[in-house]
């Protein structure tokens, strides 16, 4: 079998061995309160398919909980599980509690917040259906800076990174986020051929979670730096831009009705609702754990090194719950695959493989490759200066945007020190074979 065929079956094989890995389990993910409110947010879907214009911003409802919530959380993990929830035959009326922070677990339960088992799995479900498909963009990406090996490396990476296993598939926002996130990178590898694309990867990603908006930024610049020559046509460089710009605009418009009555207004007002949710986090942490309150850069970088190379899963933010928790996590991080190359020794390989892929990927960078790779960097960098900036607290699933890019790093390094290894080996054959 030649090689080329050999690399298209394994791809398959592991295409194949996914979906059965990412959805089995679920149930024995540990419960998290934020998948009882964003259960009971996605009541919106049912809004949003009758009666819109219930969904738009009020200025005379700043207080209404339901409110805040649209200026706070996008719409679009809402809108997936509202559609499990639709599949698994359960309506709006089934989510109408959300989760107190203020009562103890068995007051939520009694209250009805905790969510009903089959409800909770078809959102988890769907969930780790979007992670699976995050890797369809990612191997494509992977198959643009590699080759087939890339793209192997990669989804082997992907399928086995505990932080999306556990944060992924839970019924919140992270799976479809990760979807987003890697539909964005793809769009901006290909963003001087299909800017379309670029846009509608990024206006998802944004849509799936406000802390990804600086890769609508990466995505302009990946449409007007084109390469080469291409670089002097003003009349593409114009319609890229108009193309990526109504892409945004358009599924950002479609998937956010609180847009639609004052588009200025409500983006100030959606800023404003973040600052004073952040403020109020800070005041309310501070005064019961202030140890987690990271005031400088370097804690912020420390804490997002620890987080997405070194430390197990983190399966609670805060201590509210933890005893109510308790048996469902250590049965979950007794499964070695939940906690895979999640220690010192891994990590700081995995992370060393990182640098190596930024490196090696550099130095042999030229043509359209550079592009790719100078573009990957630019949007790498710039989301993980956006998070450490915005975020001040050692939470986990804060920095799982990051992880798509790192996965590309790593799968970079690890093929580029798999091939120095083979020609190194093939080199020192040489003189034996000569000899004889």
């Amino acid at each position: 079998m030649r090689i080329g065929n050999r690399k298209n079956l394994a791809i398959m094989i592991l295409f194949l061995f996914v979906p059965v890995f990412l959805l089995s389990g679920l149930s024995a993910i540990p419960f998290h309160p934020d998948e009882t409110s964003v259960l009971y947010q996605s009541r919106d879907l049912e809004l949003y398919l009758t009666n819109p214009a219930l969904l738009f911003w009020n200025a005379s409802s700043t207080s209404e909980k339901d409110q805040t919530y649209r200026l706070l959380n996008p719409p679009l993990p809402k809108y997936i599980l509202g559609l499990s929830r639709r599949i698994a035959g359960f309506g709006p009326e089934a989510v109408e509690v959300d989760w107190n922070w203020q009562q103890t677990w068995n007051e939520n339960r009694e209250s009805g917040a905790l969510p009903d088992r089959d409800l909770l799995n078809a959102g988890r479900v769907i969930s780790a259906s979007f992670l699976l498909l995050a890797l369809i963009p990612l191997s494509l990406t992977a198959r643009r800076l590699g080759g087939k090996s890339l793209v192997a490396l990669v989804i082997v990476l992907f399928a086995t990174h505990a932080l999306l296993l556990l944060h992924g598939r839970r019924a919140m926002s992270e799976g479809v986020l990760i979807f987003g996130v890697s539909l964005a990178i793809y769009g901006i590898i290909v963003a001087d051929e299909r800017p379309a694309l670029a846009g509608i990867g990024a206006a998802l990603a944004v849509s799936s979670k406000l802390s990804v908006a600086p890769l609508l930024l990466v995505g302009f610049v990946a449409c007007i730096w084109r390469g080469s020559a291409a670089t002097r046509n003003r009349n593409m460089l114009f319609r890229n831009i108009v193309i990526y710009s109504a892409a945004v605009v358009f599924v950002l418009l479609l998937l956010n009705p609180i847009l639609w009555t004052n588009p200025v207004r409500v983006a100030t007002e959606i800023l404003n609702a973040r600052i004073e949710f952040l403020d109020t986090q800070i005041e309310t942490i501070g005064l019961v754990s202030p140890d987690q309150i990271l005031d400088s850069p370097l804690q912020r970088a420390a804490a997002m090194f620890y987080h997405l190379f070194i430390i197990p899963p983190q399966t609670a933010e805060v201590a509210n719950y933890i005893e109510a928790t308790r048996p469902a996590v250590g049965a979950y991080l007794a499964n070695p695959i939940h906690t895979f190359a999640r220690n010192w020794l891994a990590g700081t390989i995995y992370f060393f493989l990182c640098m190596a892929g930024v490196v090696f990927s550099l130095l042999r960078s030229k043509g359209a490759y550079r592009r790719r790779i100078v573009l990957l960097l630019f949007a790498t960098l710039l989301q993980a200066l956006a998070l450490l900036g915005a975020n001040p607290f050692p939470f986990q699933r804060y920095y799982l945007p990051i992880v798509p890019f790192i996965i590309l790093w790593i799968a970079i390094g690890l093929q580029d020190l798999l091939r120095n290894v083979k020609q190194a080996a093939q080199e020192f054959r040489r003189p034996a074979i000569r000899s004889t």
